[in-house]
């Protein structure tokens, strides 16, 4: 047996080496069916205690179902595996049936060590040289069986991602799924913290309370460390036998109110939502004064120009921000002093205005809650009133549109150009200014409306652009929009912007027409534009988002801004193109081309500003980056201006050796303007067409508005009503609305 020791040490490590593989998929396997079920029970059983009724009893049994889980989880995919792990000649067998020529070899040697193991006589039963040779013999047949045949290595990791996969999944759900999930496995297996049934609970406001008979109460409900869809509210009057249940109102998250009218009994109420109950309160009913009438004096602000307005029997104060309202409180009883107690905790005293009458003056500034509270004659301060609202109302900022001539415009450099606008608001306009930019230079600013003495609500301002003052020439740009203010003199001015528009300096109409008619430039007349009108586009854009950046969150403005400054690196990319291969056809001879050395000229400057632009841009600081934008579409439009000296003089030219390389550039020019503008009219074609579709639906309605008001017209007639109507208000509001929209979508579509 010594000379066999070596033989069947290493017999036994080769077998217990392939064992080892074996069971460590062996364990991966039943490991990946444990943690799959366990992490699904795990998901329904969160959902469950989520969505069911939250009791302790619920609770409890979904945490024996969690239980029973485990143990029967323990017991399929533990304790049974552990019971059927084979021994060493059972494995060797397994071997044999993934190596069959072997041919029994490992299996009887591994059979006779395992006997001789048992014995602990080895050379009893069997001849020593025997097993010596036999255990050689296998020996040589194993060295060729590698451990793949046992168990591949693409399934053993498969096997192992099988593990790791539910426990990611689970921990993703636990991060990103869904909140009731989580709310439910809170409340399951972490009975100590916020989610445990002992904390979720109602708050109810007024709670216990004595209150004035005849009050109206409101019940205030607010769910503590829970949701639900329904809340309900139970209660009984006093000497009733039976309780009443009804629906209480979602106000606003996990807060529900219902309002009892007319308390003349004591009550005893509480709520009730998903099995979770309040405790029972109690309002008590006592014969103490209480607000009988509320009166509300409305005095608008003084820029408003409307009168004083009073209403009887309504604490509800809807107002403009700024309005003053005095707020008389009637009661049935004698008291020592009234307040008004606002839900922010604080209150304003009020002043005796009669034998049982109080008043005081609001300023309304924000949304907010009241009521009236007294000072009896004997005894504790008390509500005398139900709880009020107060709805601050914004004045909207004017309306402003450009209505002449309400587009771009191509013009010379001696043109005089008419501008008229048109602003609008409900309590009068302030002022109505013109700005304008030459060439993105300093702004200028032009007053077209003041107002003096009375507020018009609807004015005209106009303003003529005498061009020849300017020193203008082929290329430059003027830019120009015009502001609104209101009069609101209570929380400042509203202003109003118009869109932005352009006033392109074009050549004196000769030479304008000879370069559209010009053979070289057939068809040339749009793509030559193809830089200008993408840069214009970009202007537009950046002038939208900047005039919105106060109504849209700042995630937008950020992604609004970041596509500007893509699409102005884009066409910075795009010029600096052209830029390069004149460069690299002209060389040297770019000098003796005086033209070609212009053009070249204005395209690099309009590179630069455009730079100069994305890095405005880049830094969010766009009321800046709107002038490099304006001066680089300067540069475009000289750019543009040039091209078509080029092709008038090449109109006027005979061909020839000598304009070849002039001619070869102009149509290199050309075929990369072609290009951009192929790609500006694709997305100016689908934008076309949305457009097209608002008009059409902009047109129905304008149509059905129109319509209903003559079914109206026609009524009235025939019922003999004279004088307007409020419906008749509305629908012309609708309409001057929805013209106004289309008029844009129009301009837009030009």
């Amino acid at each position: 047996m010594k000379m066999a020791a070596p033989s069947s040490e290493t017999l036994l490590r080769f077998v217990h080496r392939l064992r080892r593989r074996w069971l460590w998929g062996y364990w991966l396997r039943h490991a990946a069916f444990a943690i799959s079920a366990l992490v699904g029970w795990l998901v329904l059983a969160g959902i469950a205690a989520a969505r069911a009724p939250i009791v302790p009893e619920v609770l409890t049994a979904l945490r024996a179902g969690t239980v029973l889980v485990v143990l029967a989880i323990a017991y399929a995919f533990v304790w049974r595996p552990l019971r059927r792990i084979p021994d060493e000649v059972t494995f060797a067998h397994f071997i044999e049936e993934r190596e069959p020529r072997l041919e029994d070899r490992l299996v009887t040697a591994v059979e006779i060590l395992s006997r001789s193991a048992r014995s602990r006589d080895r050379a009893e039963p069997f001849s020593p040289a025997l097993v010596h040779r036999l255990l050689a013999d296998a020996l040589a047949q194993c060295s060729t069986v590698s451990a793949e045949s046992v168990l591949p290595t693409r399934r053993l990791r498969l096997r192992a991602l099988l593990v790791v996969a539910p426990i990611l999944l689970f921990v993703l759900l636990l991060v990103m799924g869904p909140g009731p999930l989580r709310t439910g496995l809170e409340r399951l297996y972490l009975p100590w913290g916020l989610a445990s049934p002992s904390n979720l609970a109602i708050r109810v406001h007024p709670g216990d309370a004595r209150i004035p008979r005849g009050l109206d109460q409101e019940v205030t409900a607010t769910l503590q460390n829970f949701d639900a869809d329904s809340v309900r509210l139970v209660f009984r009057s006093e000497g009733d036998a039976h309780w009443q249940e009804h629906p209480m109102n979602a106000s606003e998250p996990r807060v529900f109110r219902f309002l009892l009218a007319n308390v003349q009994r004591s009550i005893e109420y509480y709520v009730t939502a998903r099995a979770v109950r309040s405790p029972t309160f109690r309002l008590e009913v006592v014969d103490w004064p209480r607000v009988s009438r509320l009166e509300l004096l409305y005095v608008y602000p003084a820029y408003t120009g409307q009168p004083s307005r009073k209403v009887e029997d309504d604490g509800d104060i809807v107002a403009l921000k700024g309005t003053r309202v005095t707020v008389t409180a009637q009661l049935n009883g004698r008291v020592r002093g009234a307040w008004l107690v606002f839900d922010d905790g604080t209150s304003l005293a009020m002043t005796p205005s009669g034998t049982s009458s109080f008043t005081a003056s609001i300023l309304v500034s924000k949304n907010a809650r009241y009521h009236v509270r007294v000072q009896p004659l004997v005894g504790e301060v008390y509500a005398a009133s139900r709880e009020y609202q107060i709805e601050a109302l914004d004045d909207a900022p004017p309306t402003i549109a450009i209505e002449k001539p309400g587009r771009d415009m191509k013009v010379t450099a001696i043109q005089e150009v008419f501008t008229e606008a048109r602003a609008e608001d409900d309590y009068g306009v302030g002022s109505v200014e013109l700005h304008y930019s030459v060439n993105g230079g300093p702004e200028q600013k032009v007053t077209l409306y003041r107002a003096h003495g009375a507020p018009a609500r609807s004015v005209t301002g106009s303003h003529t652009f005498f061009l020849e003052e300017l020193n203008l020439e082929p290329g430059d740009v003027i830019s120009y929009y015009v502001t609104a203010r209101d009069n609101n003199t209570a929380t400042g001015p509203g202003v109003a912007t118009s869109d932005i528009y352009f006033l392109e300096v074009r050549p004196f109409d000769r030479r304008f027409r000879q370069a559209q008619q010009a053979p070289t430039g057939q068809g040339a007349g749009d793509r030559e534009s193809a830089f200008a009108e993408r840069q214009k586009e970009i202007i537009a854009a950046t002038w939208r988002v900047l005039r919105e950046k106060d109504r849209v969150s700042a995630e937008e403005f950020r992604a609004n801004v970041n596509t500007l400054e893509l699409a102005q690196s884009k066409l910075r990319e795009d010029v600096q193109t052209v830029v390069e291969r004149m460069r690299r056809r002209l060389g040297e001879g770019l000098e003796e081309m005086e033209d070609f050395k212009k053009l070249f000229e204005s395209l690099s400057a309009a590179v630069q500003e455009m730079e100069r632009a994305i890095l405005e841009l880049r830094a969010r600081r766009l009321k800046e980056a709107l002038s490099f934008e304006q001066r680089a579409y300067q540069q475009l439009l000289r750019a543009d201006s040039v091209f078509r000296e080029i092709q008038v003089a090449f109109a006027n030219q005979a061909s020839g050796g000598a304009n070849a390389r002039a001619q070869d550039l102009a149509d290199l020019f050309e075929l990369e303007l072609d290009k951009m503008r192929n790609q500006y009219e694709t997305v100016q074609r689908d934008r076309g067409q949305a457009r097209d579709r608002q008009l059409e639906e902009l047109e129905r309605r304008l149509r059905e508005l129109a319509e209903r008001q003559q079914r109206l017209l026609e009524q009235r007639l025939r019922q003999g009503a004279s004088g307007g109507s409020r419906e008749e208000g509305q629908m012309a509001e609708h309409v001057r609305e929805l013209t106004r929209q289309l008029e844009r979508l129009t301009r837009e579509r030009r």
